[in-house]
């Protein structure tokens, strides 16, 4: 019975690892963003990852960066969040939903905790809901805490 029991448990934590994977995202459209950013900014590195059912965008600055350079990273980001961008992703990766959120952490050369902010598709979490009363598509930007 104790072996029957051990062997459940792996296998739903099998199936519970195999649901979750991360998938590295390039697009025309994260291509140029990355093109863009390392060209105007000092940027050392970018990554752009799905892990259903959102979306990460990861920067590491390589210099020190002034607040006008990072609220430029930050504005350049925000204005790529799109729907038809979201979609563009999704289509990629397969995913035939909504990206529910898209994440930007963006790291201080020096070290240091990075500046974290999210945008929804949806105002509130059901994500069931496509009334236009439920529907922000990625126009409220919010800092998202450590």
């Amino acid at each position: 019975m104790k072996r029957n029991y051990r062997v459940w448990i792996f296998l739903v934590v099998l199936l519970l690892a195999g649901c979750s994977v991360t998938h590295s995202v390039s697009t025309a459209g994260t291509r140029e963003l990355t093109q863009q950013l390392k060209k105007q900014y000092p940027v050392e590195s970018i990554q752009i990852t799905f892990m259903r059912p959102s979306v990460t965008c990861t920067i590491r600055l390589k210099d020190s960066a002034s607040k006008q350079e990072v609220e430029g990273i930050i504005s350049a980001v925000k204005a790529f969040v799109t729907v038809d961008s979201m979609e563009s992703i999704a289509e990629k990766v397969d995913w035939d939903l909504e990206i529910s959120t898209f994440y930007l952490n963006v790291y201080p050369a020096e070290g240091g905790e990075p500046m974290r902010y999210a945008t929804n598709y949806f105002k509130t979490a059901d994500a069931s809901n496509h009334s236009e009363e439920n529907l922000d598509r990625y126009q409220t930007w919010f800092e998202v805490g450590p």
